[in-house]
């Protein structure tokens, strides 16, 4: 983000960026933190900019990645103040579905037999709609091990490997990160589309594993227009992945090795789509 908010800057772009919550000097807590939470705090960052002299209140944007996508959306709908929204890699389909295509991409990238997938997406789906019933997190935890307890005891899995199993889920699906999972889940970037009246640019790279690019791109622009907005603008490019690095693979575990940081292609795009709607 440092290399597109130094592109932006260079060109005559404005850009505040923040670190999450509890991060660096950043104040609050990120655990039990929702992508809901997390719209307020970017809300605090666009109400600190108004009140700034050297900006042009008019003209204030906001660029999300991934999640930061959905945030976008959310602040776009909720407020008419917002000039123009770039989302990158961001969701333009449920998050349950996002997480869904994410795994079996990436168990399929790597090489894991069809019946294996299979299994794991069987268990996903139902520890996705456990999640969707609960919103206590304790009575959802409870259920979703007594679930993979039972499911794998009945594949004729031994004590030994169930509570391996059941141990690896408590390390992602624990209290402090149930409400943000369960908040994911059940999203829907379509139900912002209509209240997004501001120009949207919607990017992302062919080889993402983490956000499916067609899928999402395509939902974000016809969802966007069918509901009368007329500015939206769809990209996807070849041989970049989630974090739009030139990529082999595409996989999570290539983002460390690759000294690209942003495609400089992508980073040209988003300053001439910006400059061409804050004039």
């Amino acid at each position: 983000f440092f290399v597109l908010a130094d592109h932006l800057t260079r060109g005559g772009i404005a850009v505040l960026r923040y670190d999450d919550r509890g991060v660096g000097e950043s104040g609050g807590d990120a655990v039990g933190a929702t992508s809901g939470d997390l719209t307020g705090d970017a809300r605090s960052a666009i109400n600190y900019l108004l009140t700034r002299s050297d900006i042009a209140k008019d003209k204030i944007g906001v660029i999300g990645h991934s999640e930061g996508g959905l945030i976008g959306l959310k602040l776009a709908a909720e407020d008419d103040d917002i000039a123009f929204l770039v989302s990158l890699a961001g969701p333009g389909v449920k998050g349950r579905t996002i997480l869904e295509d994410q795994t079996e991409y990436i168990s399929r990238l790597g090489g894991l037999p069809e019946d294996v997938i299979e299994q794991s997406m069987q268990v996903n789906r139902k520890i996705y709609s456990i999640m969707e019933e609960y919103e206590d997190p304790q009575r959802g935890i409870d259920s979703i091990l007594a679930f993979v307890t039972a499911f794998y005891t009945e594949q004729g899995m031994g004590k030994e490997i169930v509570d391996q199993v059941t141990t690896n889920i408590s390390k992602s699906i624990n209290p402090g990160s149930y409400p943000w999972l369960r908040y994911f889940i059940k999203s829907d970037p379509a139900s912002y589309f209509a209240d997004i009246k501001c120009p949207v640019l919607a990017l992302n790279g062919e080889k993402d594993c983490q956000v499916m690019a067609e899928k999402n791109v395509d939902a974000l622009v016809k969802g966007l227009k069918d509901a009368g907005n007329d500015d939206v603008t769809g990209k996807i490019f070849p041989e970049l992945n989630h974090l739009f690095q030139t990529a082999d693979s595409g996989l999570p575990d290539e983002y460390g090795e690759i000294e690209e940081t942003m495609s400089p292609e992508v980073l040209d795009l988003i300053l001439q789509w910006i400059r061409e709607r804050v004039k």
